[in-house]
């Protein structure tokens, strides 16, 4: 079939706004998906044809027209498994007659069968034997219906060849009331599936244009977000050299300047340039890792010094904002784990600054480690803030996510995010506990290191 056709024939005329490449996709996935449907279909005939010789006399009063009928059963399986093999090797100029040559042996196989039953039925009349076939019959044209709809009008054709004699050997050829029933049913049931097929086909062909124009907007989601990361990065390091030097002459001009009005001053273009920087730095990261271009360097390291180490370095954040911090693991056992040291230190200063800006007046920072089992070390920063709602917890984690009631928190939104993606190229987990009006508890979970020397 035309797929364009069908496409003219649909009442949604947005489908209409299609280029050649995705039709051709489309019908080749067809193309293969029906290829694949109609091999059992001429394996059933075959067995049927071979179970027939077992329910009836056919095999002994005519035993040249069984064994023909048999013959081309067979011939019929070897040509078709032939063509399917066949067409991944077609091309756009050959697909063309693949397709007749392969709607001629499918086409084939039911002439096979409907010369079968319309001659058992003309011989034998209504008996045992002869339901039994009109029952394979009926079961032929369900699994027709279902495994060739894709290409409608060769399905309607396969089921007319099958059906159409059967239903005028019972009307005409067979003087029997229960023949007459028969052929009514049976007449019914080719109406039935002719509906069946027009309505699979349509559903099939929409879901399969669905299915490529969500590939296609997936594609381009992609390759947008491709060049947004590529954009970040260049963008960060062409800003950060500006920007260090900013700062390089702002420290400069803080060690010359002897007035106390100029020298705040010049502070507060440090700390808005610190600031930026940081800014910059954390888009840097994430364009990294969204590239995959970040790398992890796996060490074993003692885990308290490094807490230690971020403590003080957090330590005049935390007094300027009169927050104590209690660092537990100062004083307690040795922990060994194995991290990157420089990233996990990352996300360590990124927790303890976000328990300082989200803490309240006159609060503490609490630091603790733990060893979960033999493979796991849990490190903990429990705040006295006002917590987080379930909401809020639920995407905590996703990038450029801003708390409500913190509108006054600088900050892009993605230190979190960063930090999850960090802990997790190192084959570890991060994840926060929280209750409203009780503060929160950030912990991170890495690989148990070995002790070094």
């Amino acid at each position: 079939m035309k797929l364009k056709n069908f496409f003219h024939n649909l009442k949604d005329k947005e489908l209409l706004g299609l280029n050649e490449q995705l039709v051709l996709s489309m019908e080749q996935e067809a193309d293969k998906a029906i290829a694949k449907r109609s091999i059992p279909g001429s394996v059933v005939l075959f067995l049927l044809l071979s179970i027939s010789a077992f329910i009836s006399d056919i095999e002994s009063d005519i035993p040249i027209f069984y064994y023909t009928l048999l013959s081309l059963s067979i011939l019929t399986i070897v040509i078709h498994l032939f063509l399917v093999r066949s067409l991944e090797q077609q091309t756009d100029e050959s697909i063309t007659r693949w397709k007749i040559k392969f709607s001629l042996i499918v086409l084939f196989s039911s002439i096979n069968w409907s010369i079968f039953s319309s001659w058992a039925l003309i011989q034998y009349g209504i008996e045992i034997s002869t339901l039994e076939y009109l029952l394979f019959t009926a079961g032929i044209a369900s699994g027709a219906a279902s495994a060739l709809f894709v290409w409608k009008r060769l399905a309607q054709m396969y089921l007319t060849i099958l059906l159409i004699p059967i239903i005028i050997v019972m009307e005409t050829q067979i003087a029997d009331p229960d023949s007459i029933i028969l052929g009514l049913g049976f007449a019914l049931y080719f109406i039935f599936l002719f509906y069946q097929i027009y309505r699979s086909n349509d559903e099939y062909w929409i879901a399969l244009l669905n299915n490529r124009k969500l590939e296609i907007q997936t594609q381009e989601l992609t390759e947008a977000n491709r060049i947004k990361t590529e954009f970040l990065s260049n963008m960060s390091h062409e800003l950060r050299t500006p920007l260090n030097a900013i700062l390089g002459y702002g420290q400069l001009l803080e060690l010359d300047i002897k007035d106390d009005n100029q020298k705040t001053q010049v502070k507060e273009i440090l700390n808005a340039g610190n600031h930026l920087l940081t800014m910059i730095n954390e888009l840097l990261d994430l364009s990294k890792i969204e590239a995959g271009k970040i790398e992890v360097t796996m060490q074993n390291c003692q885990l308290n010094n490094i807490i230690e180490e971020c403590a003080v370095l957090i330590k005049p954040l935390a007094e300027a904002n009169s927050i104590q911090i209690i660092n537990n693991t100062e004083h307690g056992p040795s922990y060994f784990a194995y991290v990157d040291v420089l990233r996990f230190k990352q996300v360590m200063l990124n927790l303890l600054s976000n328990a300082i800006k989200y803490n309240c007046d006159n609060g503490s920072i609490t630091i603790n480690i733990e060893q979960v089992n033999s493979k796991r070390l849990r490190i903990e920063v429990s705040d006295t803030g006002q917590g987080l709602s379930q909401e809020q917890q639920e995407r905590l984690f996703t990038r450029f996510t801003r708390l409500e009631g913190h509108k006054n928190i600088e900050g892009t939104g993605i230190g979190l995010s960063i930090s999850k993606q960090i802990i997790e190229l190192m084959d570890g987990a991060i994840g926060v506990e929280s209750e409203e009006g009780k503060g929160s508890k950030f912990w991170i979970e890495v690989a148990v290191g070995s002790e070094t020397e």
